[in-house]
């Protein structure tokens, strides 16, 4: 009777590890699953760009662009509320939600390499060499062909320097204005 006894509780324990670990595997796979498609849903994105650069089509560049940093929030928002509950797929969303990020960044500086204009509006943060000074009444005016930042400082003709501001479009130019939350910031 004993041994039928002690194999009647192993069966029992082992039962119930099975259906936790079923249990945990389940609902793993349901946060999981929606980071796999909305990963799938950043690379079609992704996919799409690349033919719209080949184009040149910059607006269609810019609305994948805005597709991709959309899912990407979303992939982030999933991962840290409940993609802890699988620690490698945690890890390994976090990673891609990551390098996303530095992709956006490199399609982002290519856009406004060739349609700034895209961006009136638009905060941005990015590397400017101006290659003349002017000083107006709102402060120093740096200009390099096309685009134009205007700052309460002064920067050197020739030198690169990383700049922040809302882009704006006037006659075909486009104008960087420093806020001054970013001016304070520095």
């Amino acid at each position: 009777m004993r041994p039928r006894r002690l194999w009647l509780m192993l069966r029992r324990r082992t039962m119930i590890i099975v259906s936790a670990l079923a249990i945990y595997i389940s609902v793993t796979g349901l946060f999981t699953f929606s980071l796999f498609i909305t990963e799938e849903s950043i690379q079609t994105a992704m996919f799409g760009t690349w033919q719209a650069i080949d184009a040149r089509d910059w607006d269609v560049v810019k609305f994948g662009a805005d597709r991709i940093r959309n899912a990407n929030q979303l992939l982030k928002a999933v991962n840290y509320s409940v993609g802890w509950i699988q620690p490698l797929s945690f890890l390994a969303y976090r990673a891609y939600g990551h390098s996303t990020d530095a992709y956006l960044k490199g399609l982002d500086a290519k856009i406004f390499a060739n349609a700034p204009e895209l961006f009136d509006g638009s905060e941005i943060s990015t590397s400017f060499t101006p290659q003349e000074v002017r000083e107006t009444p709102e402060g120093f005016l740096h200009i390099n062909r096309r685009v134009s930042f205007l700052s309460k400082e002064k920067r050197v003709v020739g030198v690169a320097c990383p700049i922040s501001g809302i882009v704006s479009v006037r006659d075909n130019r486009i104008l960087i204005t420093e806020g001054e939350s970013t001016h304070r910031a520095k």
